[in-house]
């Protein structure tokens, strides 16, 4: 320390959607249509005489959006309801509470018998990959939300924020302070890059589409490599197999002529 001052080789900023650290390397927040904004809280857990299971339930109102309703094991579920920014301010229109409303309102709607309990609800911005930074040079490092590293398709951001602290790590004890961000860019290309551009494909399509997701939801309750295959690419950084992704980019081809 140094005049009340921190000094190190290389920083990382792992400080979350509305990271300082970010805002001082002079990168702006994500832009709304690639921002999502989400409600969480808890709620009793569905009866014991159900079995336990995860809820996934999507909606057409704001589409893309779902609700979900997850049970932690102690008769209680954590539950949410999460859209598009963008979505959202076309919902409610502006005004000051609007959108609590909105989300508040639709969670209770679509979760009936999972009332939140009384002052639980928290809402969280989730800045999507679909608009991500890029990582400058120098010794200064995003990982995680700080980074928009949140799965487009999901909202999930977990898996990321390990890896990529975990790569911030390396870099920071390895490489010398200027050419940290460099390597550490280059690391997450090698790492996510593949991953990143399908689930960007993806998202765009199913966001024009929802009979998309509700053609591979169906056909993965049948196949269970599909299954898998959608589950890694929603929660962990799977690919889109070759065959399905020539198809995809034709699809995509043919939307954008329309």
């Amino acid at each position: 320390m140094v005049n009340g001052h921190l000094r190190a080789r290389v920083v990382i900023g792992a400080d979350g959607a509305n990271s300082a650290t970010r805002r001082a390397l002079g990168i702006g927040p994500n832009p709304p249509e690639a921002l999502a904004i989400a409600v969480r809280g808890y709620a009793d857990a569905p009866s014991a005489d159900r079995p336990p299971e995860q809820l996934i339930e999507m909606t057409d109102e704001g589409w893309p959006a779902y609700a979900w309703s997850f049970p932690i094991g102690d008769g209680r579920a954590n539950i949410g309801y999460g859209m598009l920014r963008s979505k959202l301010d076309e919902l409610h229109g502006g005004g000051d509470g609007g959108g609590r409303a909105v989300l508040h309102g639709t969670l209770a709607r679509m979760l009936a018998d999972q009332p939140a309990y009384p002052g639980t609800l928290r809402a969280h911005h989730l800045p999507l990959s679909t608009w991500r930074p890029r990582q400058p040079d120098g010794p200064v490092l995003l990982a995680g939300d700080a980074a928009s590293l949140i799965n487009p398709l999901t909202g999930e951001g977990i898996y990321y924020a390990l890896l990529s602290g975990s790569l911030a790590g390396q870099t920071a004890v390895t490489a010398a302070p200027g050419a940290a961000g460099a390597v550490y860019r280059h690391a997450l290309e090698r790492e996510l890059g593949r991953h990143l551009r399908h689930t960007t494909l993806l998202a765009g399509l199913a966001g024009r589409h929802r009979t998309l997701m509700d053609a591979a939801v169906a056909a993965a309750s049948h196949r269970t490599e599909l299954f898998d295959t959608l589950l890694e690419i929603g929660l962990g950084r799977g690919t889109i197999p070759a065959a399905s992704l020539a198809r995809l980019a034709v699809r995509k081809l043919v939307a954008g002529w329309r």
